[in-house]
């Protein structure tokens, strides 16, 4: 037989059936005696699937699934010899995991890979996994008996601005796997710096092999700023924003001011005493000579041991045997085996819908999300799938997002809005960055939970306009347009900016400005006078927001789950559906292949955006 997945939605398989007869071998070759199948099947929703095919034996047939909860409806249409027949069938099955005690084993790696702000677009090719698919899984193994202990392999992955509140999410959900009794271990595998380490002090114990290395165990930002250069080259790129705070981490601009730069201290001053706070807790290590030891830049096995920094010197296999040993289990397990399972066990309806807003926030329908962004049809589709569906009780938007389109962020702000007018609640869950746009969204939720370290905020807007008319001028190039009227075309590359056209972008920036205001006061009740002293784009951890009343509670997502259970009045175990939007491969390829913007058709709608 064989097997293709096309695409995330279709599948092709065929298979041949042939017998072998024992009194003449050779008439296995002989294909004339042989039932031969071939089929088509494609997955458009989560509980739906339509087939097609045709059966040597059996002729055409055409057919559709219907799954629900381990169930499953299957009808049938049959045709050969201009006689059409019918087939009817049910099945239920049940998952056992595994019933012998076992040890779960894991890569964080590439694990992590598969999340961050935007995601990567690879990763559908890489098969990483996004924090929450984690997060799942550590909550299963928190319950199930059969687990005993966990070993995490940690590699090093790539640091950004939101990777420490991701890396503090799963650090949470490791510490319930402790007290819940299971015994947690980290294996350290080549080099790692900060977030990896951060990580693994929340273990049981750290091991990592003799040639392994810590380095960079400090906090850093570094921000590059390419508007001079950019210049120089004859590119003039116009940044108009809305908020002293707006441009801080915007690489287009030319400088930072004093203001933005205080702001940038503050936070990596709040993420260096949030991490040390908690590594020095976890290893038992005081604070001085932490950083004692983070002044030393790279750090060997054997002076990591000599300092408590990791437990044992050890490598990856010897490691396993001797955790398996200890707990006296024989089996293992891995994520796809647990995945799996939960994806079948979860698949379809719950009392609490989690929805995802993942990348830059854009304008666009279901198909044209991925790749690093999410579209407002996507995001809404997936609202107005929970809102029709009377068995969810509650939202969780959980948002891992820096913003994008004032006008899609708008859009779903509305969508979340009439869903709430059904009675039901909205709870909002920051993962490693929701700012801006991500934060105007998460404005219009019933409650908003955040991790300490989360990043977001940025109440403000900005536009960026480029001008290459210099460059036009650099390589000799004549430029002539002809229009009909004159008339003002502020976002055409090859004319300058006359003062009319900047003022009329400053009033368009500030009446977006004053709508995120009202928004935001709206849905955080607080007043209009408030909101402005905590806006101009200025940028929060979790913990700043708090103070502020910008969020409600620290915490990660079993934290928000917890809260819609309680706002929603759901007495003991919810059950929770994860809404993911499933995208067709040939779809995400022509849409990138074919999308061309024409610089001097922007209008205004485009441009204008709720961005971090």
């Amino acid at each position: 037989g064989l097997g293709i997945n096309i695409s995330d939605l279709l599948k092709f398989e065929g298979d041949i059936k042939q017998g072998l007869p024992f009194h003449d071998p050779s008439a296995f070759l002989d294909l004339n005696n042989a039932v031969w199948n071939v089929g088509l099947e494609t997955n458009f929703l989560d509980w739906i699937s339509l087939r097609g095919g045709y059966n040597s034996d059996l002729g055409l047939s055409a057919g559709i699934g219907i799954y629900h909860w381990g169930s499953a409806l299957d009808y049938a249409l049959l045709w050969k010899d201009n006689t059409f027949s019918h087939s009817l069938g049910f099945r239920f099955s049940i998952g056992i995991v595994k019933k012998k005690p076992y040890l779960f084993l894991m890569s964080i790696k590439d694990l992590l890979s598969g999340t961050g702000a935007g995601g990567d677009p690879m990763e559908m090719f890489k098969g990483g996994l996004r924090v929450d698919d984690l997060l799942r899984v550590l909550y299963y193994l928190k319950d199930d008996p059969y687990c005993k202990g966990v070993l995490i392999r940690v590699r090093n992955f790539p640091v950004s601005l939101g990777t420490y509140a991701l890396v503090e999410e799963v650090r949470s959900a490791v510490k319930k796997l402790k007290m819940a009794g299971k015994y947690v271990v980290f294996y350290i595998d080549g080099d790692v710096s900060l977030p990896a380490y951060y990580l693994s002090t929340v273990g049981n114990k750290i091991y990592m092999p003799t040639l392994s290395n810590l380095y960079g165990l400090s906090v850093s930002m570094d921000i590059q700023k390419v508007g001079n250069m950019l210049k120089n080259l004859g590119i003039d790129m116009m940044v108009f924003t809305a908020g002293d705070y707006k441009g801080t981490f915007n690489p287009l601009t030319s400088q930072m001011t004093d203001k933005q730069l205080k702001m940038v201290r503050d936070i990596v001053s709040v993420l260096h005493d949030t991490i040390v706070k908690d590594i020095t807790r976890d290893r038992h290590i005081d604070e001085i000579s932490l950083e004692k030891y983070v002044d030393k830049g790279f750090i060997d096995a054997m002076k990591a041991k000599d300092m408590n920094m990791v437990d044992a010197i050890g490598y990856y296999e010897d490691v396993k045997k001797d955790i398996m040993d200890e707990l006296k289990v024989e089996d293992t397990m891995n994520m796809e085996q647990i995945r799996n399972f939960l994806e079948n066990k979860e698949n379809g309806s719950g009392e609490i819908a989690v929805i995802p807003v993942e990348g830059e926030i854009a304008v666009g329908d279901e198909s044209e999300s991925g790749f690093g962004k999410t579209t407002d049809g996507a995001v809404v589709a997936m609202i107005r799938r929970a809102e029709r569906d009377r068995n969810v009780k509650a939202i969780i938007l959980r948002i891992n997002s820096p913003g994008g389109s004032a006008i899609a962020s708008e859009h779903i702000w509305r969508a979340i809005d009439e869903f709430k007018k059904t009675g039901r609640k909205v709870v909002a869950s920051l993962g490693g960055i929701a700012a801006s746009g991500g934060y105007y969204i998460a404005s219009g939720a019933n409650y908003i939970v955040s991790e300490p370290l989360s990043i977001t905020g940025s109440i403000g807007v900005v536009m960026e306009i480029p001008k290459i008319y210099d460059l036009l001028s650099k390589a000799r190039i004549d430029n002539y347009s002809i229009r009909d009227r004159v008339s003002s075309r502020p976002f055409d590359p090859f004319t300058s900016l006359t003062l009319k056209e900047r003022e009329e972008i400053k009033e368009l920036l500030q009446s977006s400005y004053a709508f995120f205001i009202k928004r935001v006061s709206f849905g955080r009740s607080l007043t209009e006078e408030v909101v402005k002293q905590l806006a101009e784009g200025r940028v929060y951890t979790g913990i700043q927001a708090k103070e502020v009343n910008l969020v409600d509670r620290l915490g990660d997502l079993n934290t928000a789950i917890e809260i819609a259970k309680r706002l929603s009045d759901i007495r003991g175990k919810a059950s929770v559906c994860y809404y993911y939007h499933r995208l067709n491969l040939l779809q995400r390829f022509l849409l990138n292949l074919l999308t061309y913007s024409n610089l001097s058709m922007y209008d205004e709608e485009q441009l204008l955006e709720y961005r971090f």
